[in-house]
């Protein structure tokens, strides 16, 4: 789990705001709006400490913030809003993804659908170049 939680979406956040603005999902121009909606967001209690902007995730976080935010924030931080629809439903498979295989107990259905989700993101990755 954590080098999903803080390898692949701390990826997923270098791509989207440091990465060479010609590419379709470039997004550091709109970083100050989308900075200011993760402030807004309330994480749960076990949440220790709450999400300031996008630079600090992808320079401070540990895996366990990177976990907050892919769980609590950044399917909805980047809905339609900000990304490609393309973009953001590659997203939500990876989330859904993580959540099934972060569950303390995982079943052979969960785990079944967490395999299919995460051979489709793969799929999609190669095809689109997304990496």
């Amino acid at each position: 789990m954590h080098c999903n939680e803080e390898g692949c979406i701390k990826h997923l956040l270098k791509l989207w705001f440091s990465t060479i603005h010609l590419l379709a999902f470039y997004l550091q121009h709109q970083i100050h709006i989308i900075n200011s909606i993760l402030k807004k967001v309330k994480y749960p209690k076990e949440i220790q400490r709450g999400q300031n902007s996008i630079t600090q995730a992808i320079f401070h976080y540990h895996a366990n913030e990177f976990r907050a935010v892919s769980s609590y924030s950044l399917i909805y931080i980047m809905k339609g809003q900000f990304i490609n629809p393309r973009y953001h439903n590659h997203l939500v498979m990876f989330i859904l993804f993580l959540s099934f295989i972060r569950q303390d107990l995982v079943s052979e259905n969960d785990n079944r659908i967490a395999q299919i989700l995460i051979n489709e993101f793969i799929i999609y990755n190669s095809k689109h170049n997304y990496n």
